[in-house]
This record gives C-alpha cells, structure tokens and sequence, in this order.
C-alpha cells in the first residue's frame, strides 16, 4: 500500500480492511459524525426559534391595557345587620305558702293510761274455783243441730293396660284351643281366594281386668279383606282369663299373627 494512500485512511478503514463495507456497521460510523452535526443544528435552530417567538409576543401584548371591572376604585358600602331585639329574661316569681294558724314546735302533752291489770290468782283461789254452788240454774233452751255428712264418691282410676304382666292373659283352654277357635271361626275373604293372596296379619287387643276383649285394632294387614276378617273372628273370642301383676288383676295389651294360606 502506497504511503499517500495510509494517511488519507481513517480509522474506519483501518478496521474494515479487507472486510464487506456492506456490512450496517461500517455505514453508520462512517455518517456517525455527519448525523451528529445535523441533529445538533437542528435542536439549536428549534430552540432559537421558541425564545424568538416569546420575545416578539411580550413585545407586542406590553402596551396592552388590562379591563378593570367597574367596581374597581368606587367605595363598596356594607349595611350593618339588623338589630335584634333583646330576649328578656322571664321572671320566676316565688311563690309563698299559705300561712297557717298552726303552731309549730309545740311539745306533745304525755297522758298517762291508767290500765287495770286483774291480780294473780293464788293456790286457793284455783281450788275455790273447782267448787260449784249448790243452786241448780236451769237455762234456755237450746237446739240441737245435726248435720249429715254427705259421703264423697270415690273415683276408681281404671289401669293403663301393660305391654306385661308377671301372670300374662290366657284363652280359655290354652293355646291349643285357640287354634282350634280361629280355625273354625275364620273365614278365608273370596276376593283373597280369587286374587291369590297369602300372608299373616297381626291384630292387637286388650284383654281387660275382668276377661273381656276390648281396644280390638289391625297392626298388619295383606289387603283382599283378610284384615276385617280377623277383626271379625277376635271380636268373636270369649273372655280370657286375666292377667296379673303383685297378685292383683290388670289389663294386658295381646297381639297374634293370623295365618292366611291357601291349601293346593
């Protein structure tokens, strides 16, 4: 490379020796300089123009007079507020009571009571006094009241039938009598027979103090008429023998299963 031609180089061919000058890189420190001046003039000639323009308008709006309003210089007068009348004071006026006649601080007069106390009877005025005169002094007649004491009733309070008792109820022959009674007494409903309806129902019912059947209700039923036809056979049964509890007779709850089959 020729000496003249090594001092005209900058330093931006220095670096990019031999390299793509295409390359971004190169352009811009190459205009950096350039772009620099450019900007710099710009933003003082922007600058020299806004401080020209607030120099021209203060020179043109100094002799401008400024309107006043037209209250300006005259005397403003404030009226003084109205006087209100003075609130007096009410009067409280003592009222004075009435004077009376009555003496105050007058000492009460003491009256002495003189109380007669009869004297304290002695050993033989007590003796004295168990002695009756002799003279028979009869006097009035008096009559004799009697009253007849009206009897009150008494109230038997019936016992609450138990769910148990120490000696339960019983059908009249045991047990195997009152199969016997149900089988004979029950009647099978026809519309159970037609429809083919099987089953238990449970009937409750009370087997009073004396044997009797009462409170005669349908717990379980299989519909077809059976049900109406058990309350029917029980309401039938003749009096149990009752139940007992401490050796005296009470009402007891009873409930059976009532067995409905068909026999094929």
């Amino acid at each position: 490379m020729k000496t003249q031609t090594l001092i005209l180089a900058t330093a931006d061919d220095v670096i990019f020796c031999n390299r793509n000058h295409d390359y971004g890189a190169y352009n811009i420190r190459a205009t950096y300089t350039k772009n620099l001046t450019h900007a710099t003039a710009i933003a003082f000639s922007m600058a020299f123009a806004f401080a020209l323009w607030v120099f021209i308008d203060g020179y043109l709006n100094q002799n401008k007079v400024i309107d006043k309003p037209d209250t300006w210089g005259k005397e403003i007068i404030i009226s003084k507020p109205p006087i209100l009348p003075k609130i007096l004071d009410p009067k409280v006026e003592e009222i004075k009571a009435p004077e009376t006649s009555a003496k105050r601080n007058v000492t009460p007069v003491v009256v002495e009571r003189q109380t007669k106390i009869d004297p304290i009877p002695t050993k033989k005025d007590l003796e004295s006094a168990t002695n009756f005169g002799d003279n028979d002094k009869k006097g009035k007649d008096e009559k004799t009241i009697i009253v007849e004491a009206t009897p009150i009733p008494t109230v038997v309070i019936p016992d609450k039938p138990r769910e148990w008792a120490e000696v339960m109820p019983q059908f009249p022959g045991g047990e195997g009598a009152m199969s016997k009674f149900i089988a004979t007494h029950l009647e099978y409903p026809s519309l159970a027979l037609e429809m083919g309806l099987q089953g238990k129902v449970y009937v409750e019912f009370v087997v009073k103090d004396d044997g009797s059947i009462s409170d005669i209700n349908l717990r379980k039923d299989i519909a077809g008429g059976c049900g109406n036809a058990a309350l029917k056979m029980v309401a039938q049964m003749p009096p149990w023998k009752p139940g007992s509890h401490n050796g005296k007779a009470v009402p007891v709850i009873i409930r059976i299963p009532i067995d409905f089959r068909i026999n094929r």
